[in-house]
């Protein structure tokens, strides 16, 4: 079970994959099923990434056209809404 952590389940999910298995079922179907769910945790977490890369590069872009530097805030470019 070692390979199924290093592909991203979790302990719990590998624990209800072993549950189908000590129930006399083949685990395939289980282990495809999770499987297919972690591929779209995953496309979800890398959409969010992208995301904030593109802001991040947006909020560096901006940085050397701030023409102060207030002293009054920690700085401006976090603090923009």
């Amino acid at each position: 079970m070692k390979r199924a952590q290093n592909l991203g389940l979790s302990l719990q999910e590998i624990a209800e994959i072993l549950q189908v298995y000590d129930g006399g079922k083949p685990a395939c179907d289980e282990i495809q099923q999770k499987l297919k769910d972690k591929i779209s945790e995953i496309d979800r977490q890398i959409e969010q990434l992208l995301t904030l890369r593109g802001e991040l590069r947006r909020l560096f872009s901006g940085w050397n056209t701030l023409a102060t530097k207030p002293e009054d805030t920690i700085c401006p470019i976090i603090q923009k809404d």
